[in-house]
């Protein structure tokens, strides 16, 4: 069986007292594999480890590992109840560990976020007792460390909106997304973002939308397992009449063409539509 994540424990506490203080050095040596995402929901606790000193408010969260060399408390300074919600987590923490060390061990878990909302959702699945099976549960805790490690990724991305605009299209580019939307998503105009990103990328916005829309439609129309109307709205067209009249304008041939081509055991015909070089 492979090393799949397991939450062992959710909890909700509230503490009012400096004696609420772990030092995780006596929490054995880190060979049971413990891994904690604590989130403040009201109040604030401090973090230290040896690489910083830190203030966990509302709307962040600290990271940490029984056995390391860390601590956490009620601060002294504080004046108002430390409420908390936490998972603790074992198995494959490679993802874990990368998000520490790319945002550190105080990361933002923000109202409407993905990331508190993949927080919220394995906290529902663990108090429910919701998971469908093993998998099932590690999935869940996957979901969240992947939404840490993007947002501790994306969030090098704020002092450059224009690789920020292209990243943003890769997310989205399967919804009907405009250029207006991508240059407000960053703070640009559309025509500053547009200027910029062909001195940068040698391309569009608009065009590398279309470029990643295609290439997610000729890997839909091979598989055979969906219709045209389909595929359209999974590769952000509005209707299927746009999407057929781009796909032939990119491709030379219509979806349903292009479909045939790609079943199992067609031979092109000299009568075939030519596939225009991709």
């Amino acid at each position: 069986m492979p090393d799949l994540l397991k939450c062992i424990y959710y909890g909700v506490e509230s503490y009012s007292s400096n004696r609420y203080f772990y030092d995780n050095k006596t929490r054995g040596d880190g060979s049971d594999g413990v891994f904690v995402i604590q989130r403040t929901i009201r109040g604030a606790a401090f973090y230290r480890d040896r690489r910083e000193h830190v203030r966990v408010g509302p709307g962040q969260a600290m990271l940490f590992c029984h056995g390391e060399d860390s601590c956490y408390g009620y601060p002294e300074d504080a004046t108002e109840p430390y409420e908390l919600e936490f998972l603790a987590m074992t198995g494959e923490r490679s993802l874990f560990d990368a998000v520490r060390q790319k945002a550190g061990s105080r990361v933002a878990l923000a109202a409407h976020s993905e990331s508190l909302a993949a927080f919220q959702a394995l906290a529902f699945h663990v108090r429910e007792h919701r998971f469908r099976d093993r998998f099932h549960e590690s999935l869940c805790g996957y979901e969240l460390l992947i939404a840490l490690l993007r947002q501790a990724w994306t969030g090098d991305l704020l002092h450059d909106p224009v690789a920020a605009a292209r990243e943003y299209i890769k997310n989205h580019y399967s919804e009907p997304l405009t250029q207006q939307e991508v240059a407000a998503h960053v703070g640009l105009s559309r025509e500053h973002l547009t200027r910029s990103f062909r001195q940068r990328f040698g391309t569009t916005p608009a065009r590398l939308c279309e470029d990643l829309r295609m290439g997610k439609a000729r890997e839909l129309l091979s598989l055979q397992f969906r219709s045209v109307s389909q595929i359209a709205a999974n590769c952000g067209y509005t209707d299927a009449n746009s999407f057929a009249r781009a796909f032939r304008r990119r491709n030379g041939v219509s979806p349903q063409q292009f479909q045939q081509f790609a079943m199992p055991g067609h031979r092109p015909t000299p009568s075939d539509p030519t596939l225009r070089s991709r």
